[in-house]
């Protein structure tokens, strides 16, 4: 495409408008919360100077403290350690279990723990001599001597330290002085103190218990005796050996029994029910009902047999008389007479013989059950004397084995009862059950202050006290700095990011025009990008009119909308620019136009669209000024008028930008998005704030155009320099490639005589420089 302007449009017909969106109801956006802006490692290279210059005072700070506190405030500790002794056993207690008990331990050593640490050992450590002899005691001295034993007990309270070691048996004993001799001579007197009282009350109380396990000794000895005697008269009464024979001898006759009882029990259940069924066929009302196997039974016996062969005989003489005579032949009405005579009297020896049969089966069942009974009596009374007499042979038998297992264990209980009677004479012998394991000694270091532990403090309360004012300011800053801050609104996206004139290593005069002056600047690429997004994600969706929006005054959106344009003509997008901005119109300025007629002269009438137009010199890229704004068009804003204006424009136009007042100081923007088919909102970093952002964000969310983005502007070098690096790159790589496509001219070409040395960067070749970078 290569039209200049919209007066000659290669397309006369105006196209419908692209379809709206129908307005819906987009769930509001809520302002971002103060801490997501938060981002510990950008905060960290960002402000990690003070950091370090925090931790490097933080250091000076604690090295001053460490001798401060080491020429005014030492400390010198001295440790005694002792051993916690098992618990000596109880009579009742089990055997084995003595000194295994951990609860009983763990309570023993805290108490021993609180002993030490009482007023009463305290109290008499400090009468000591090695203690009343210490500069420690000084403090408590009068001009003659006397100490004050109320005000040195409260101090001995303080510097007096007991503790248990957990999982252990070990107790220390810590004093802490300003003195170094001080500490292992007031903590070694404390421990000779508590020791001697240990020793003291434990003695009596081990005594107790042992003559308590003594008699418990005496007394397993007569229980071993009087069983012993038991045993003796159980061998004398019964023959062990000949039991355990009968005793096996019955095992088996129980074991035999068993199971032929059951089986006897099954023959009587089956002969009983049988004979049941049987006795009932009997005595049927209607008659006796023979059983087939009876029945079968019978037909198959000798007399009805021979009954069955007469019959057979006169049947085959009437075949052979009928063959000879006829059938009515007397001869064979008088065998057919005897075949009936003769098969009568088969049934009746039938019936006779199977009645007799039948009367037979039951009476054989009858005696049958009878015998089943008795044999089963006769085996459960014997199987009931087996088993009384292998219950009387177990009872014995178990009653032996008792008397051994009691034997066995009796013994065994007194001769651990010895055991421990002997080990508590032992325990009584060496003392109560602590003993120290090592008594104090004198310090050779310092137990406070530490020079790290110290420093390390320091360092790390004043590295706090900056971080925390670091983050109490990163939380209070409200302002949009970056595209960062941006995506922390839900549902806002950042579809380009302008930088700022002094991050451009190509030192930009200004930003009006950058991509036409400036072609292959690092603010350039960024409006290319912007616009390759703007025709991929806009132009894709049939989006062809953009309002370009911003929140407050100076944000820079004429700038931003001014070089898209110049960019999308560069790449043969028939671009149609209007000024909407009827308070403070600046486009005309840009391009050096004429400021009317314009927007609002179209929008009342006096002038056509077509004949508004004005070609700016870049081309495919054309202008709608402001107009006249003596007369109030601004009205105009929400009638269809203004729809159909850029009904008009989409149909001359393959993409139509509305640059558009800011959206705080006038009610314009939402008018006018509200005829738009997308739009994109411009703020400037340091400027607008995030709640003000989320606020127009849901402002163009309910005018039903397409929100495609926010653009940033003016955004500088963030935390790291990241943002200054890739400028910096990006500067590089693009002047080598302008200086190697020189150089490929003016060696294949030669330089133009009609050339003048500024026209490299005038508008004509920025524009087709900008246009082949597109």
């Amino acid at each position: 495409m290569t039209s200049t302007g919209a007066s000659t449009p290669t397309n006369p017909t105006t196209p419908p408008a692209a379809p709206r969106r129908p307005a819906g109801s987009p769930t509001p956006v809520a302002p971002p919360t103060p801490f997501a802006a938060l981002d510990p490692v950008k905060l960290l290279k960002q402000y990690y100077p003070f950091l370090v210059a925090a931790g490097i005072l933080g250091g000076v700070l604690g090295y001053g403290t460490y001798y401060v506190l080491r020429k005014f405030y030492p400390r010198w500790d001295a440790v005694v350690q002792f051993e916690a002794l098992p618990e000596p056993d109880s009579p009742d207690s089990p055997i084995g279990a003595g000194g295994n008990n951990r609860d009983e331990m763990e309570a023993h050593m805290n108490t021993m723990v609180r002993v030490m640490s009482s007023d009463l050992i305290l109290d008499r450590a400090v009468q000591e001599r090695t203690v009343r002899d210490t500069l420690w005691a000084a403090e408590f001295k009068d001009a003659t001597g006397a100490m004050d034993r109320t005000k040195a007990l409260r101090r001995l309270r303080q510097i007096v330290n007991a503790r248990a070691i957990p999982d252990t048996k070990i107790m220390t004993l810590r004093v802490g002085t300003r003195h170094k001799d001080d500490a292992p001579n007031i903590a070694n007197a404390v421990a000779t103190v508590f020791l001697d009282d240990t020793q003291t009350r434990s003695s009596k109380d081990m005594r107790d218990l042992i003559q308590e396990f003594e008699g418990q000794v005496r007394g397993l000895s007569k229980d071993l005796t009087a069983l012993e005697q038991r045993q003796e008269t159980l061998l004398a009464s019964a023959n062990l050996t000949s039991l355990r024979q009968e005793s096996t001898v019955q095992q088996n006759e129980v074991q035999n029994l068993q199971p032929t009882i059951v089986e006897m029990r099954e023959q009587l259940t089956s002969a009983r029910e049988q004979l049941n069924r049987y006795e009932t066929m009997a005595n049927n009302p209607g008659g006796a009902v023979i059983p087939e196997i009876v029945r079968q039974e019978t037909e198959r016996g000798p007399l009805v047999q021979q009954q069955d062969s007469s019959i057979a005989a006169i049947k085959a003489e009437i075949r052979a008389r009928k063959g000879e005579f006829g059938e009515n032949h007397p001869d064979i009405k008088r065998l057919e007479r005897r075949l009936n005579a003769q098969q009568e009297e088969r049934n009746a020896l039938v019936d006779r013989l199977m009645g007799e049969s039948f009367s037979t089966v039951i009476e054989n069942l009858r005696n049958q059950t009878q015998n089943l009974e008795a044999s089963l009596l006769q085996a459960e009374e014997r199987l009931r004397g087996a088993e009384r007499a292998l219950q009387d042979i177990t009872v014995a038998l178990k009653q032996h084995d008792d008397m051994t297992m009691d034997y066995t264990q009796k013994l065994a209980k007194k001769a651990e009862m010895e055991r421990r009677v002997a080990d508590m004479n032992l325990m009584l012998a060496r003392g109560a059950r602590v003993r120290m394991l090592s008594s104090a000694q004198v310090p050779d270091e310092l137990a406070f202050p530490k020079l790290i532990p110290t420093t390390a403090i320091a360092m790390v309360m004043v590295v706090g006290l900056v971080g925390g004012l670091i983050a109490l300011k990163e939380i209070q800053e409200q302002r949009i700095r970056g595209p960062h801050d941006v995506a922390l609104i839900p549902r806002t996206r950042v579809i380009g990011v302008v930088p700022d004139l002094s991050m451009d290593p190509s030192a930009p005069e200004r930003i009006e025009l950058i991509v036409r002056d400036r072609p292959n600047g690092v603010i350039s690429e960024s409006f290319r990008q912007l616009r390759h997004y703007l025709c991929k994600e806009a132009m894709g969706k049939g989006i062809r009119s953009l309002a370009f929006d911003s929140g407050l005054p100076g944000s820079g959106a004429s700038a931003i909308v001014s070089n898209v344009a110049v960019n999308a003509a560069a790449a043969d997008i028939r671009v149609l620019l209007i000024d909407a901005n009827l308070r403070r119109p600046s486009l005309n300025k840009i391009f050096d136009k004429a400021e009317h007629p314009g927007l609002a002269d179209v929008l009342l009438g006096s002038v056509t669209l077509a004949n508004a137009v004005q070609a700016t010199g870049i081309p495919n890229l054309s202008l709608l000024s402001t107009g006249k704004r003596d007369r109030p068009a601004a009205e105009r804003f929400t009638t269809p008028v203004m729809g159909a204006l850029l009904a008009e424009a989409r149909g001359m136009f393959d993409l139509v930008l509305v640059d558009v007042p800011p959206a705080v100081v006038a009610g314009d923007a939402a008018a006018i998005a509200a005829h738009c088919e997308g739009v994109v909102l411009v703020v400037r970093a340091l400027s607008e704030k995030r709640g003000l952002l989320a606020r127009l964000r849901n402002q163009f969310g309910d005018t039903g155009a397409e929100f495609l983005g926010v653009v940033v502007n003016g955004v500088r070098a963030s935390a790291g320099g990241y943002f200054k690096r890739n400028f910096q790159v990006s500067h590089e790589y693009g002047r080598e490639g302008e200086e190697t496509l020189e150089a490929s001219d003016t060696k294949g070409k030669g330089k133009s005589k009609g050339d003048k040395p500024g026209d490299r960067d005038g508008s004509k070749t920025a524009v087709a420089s900008g246009a082949s970078n597109s």
